[in-house]
């Protein structure tokens, strides 16, 4: 329905996983970012990243849909084998 807002990098060395989000998103940006995690940890073994780090220094704004979105992911932290995540 809308374009997606919000800029990502992500980079893994296992076990850490580093994501940097910038500017603004919406519900759309935050499904993005959801399946570019989910392509990323693919890429290695299940359960080897174990540490997230999340720089939030650009990060600007997160819609409600959006908001609720992201709160749905990381509900399932522990399901995904992560031991923490700082931001």
């Amino acid at each position: 329905m809308f374009g997606a807002h919000g800029e990502f990098q992500i980079c893994s060395q296992p076990p850490q996983m580093y994501l940097e989000l910038k500017g603004s998103f919406n519900n759309e940006g935050i499904t993005l970012l959801t399946n570019g995690v989910v392509q990323e940890l693919s890429t290695h073994p299940e359960n080897t990243i174990k540490f997230v780090v999340v720089n939030l220094k650009e990060f600007e704004l997160l819609t409600l849909d959006g908001l609720d979105s992201l709160e749905a992911y990381f509900a399932g932290v522990k399901e995904r084998g992560y031991q923490r995540v700082d931001y």
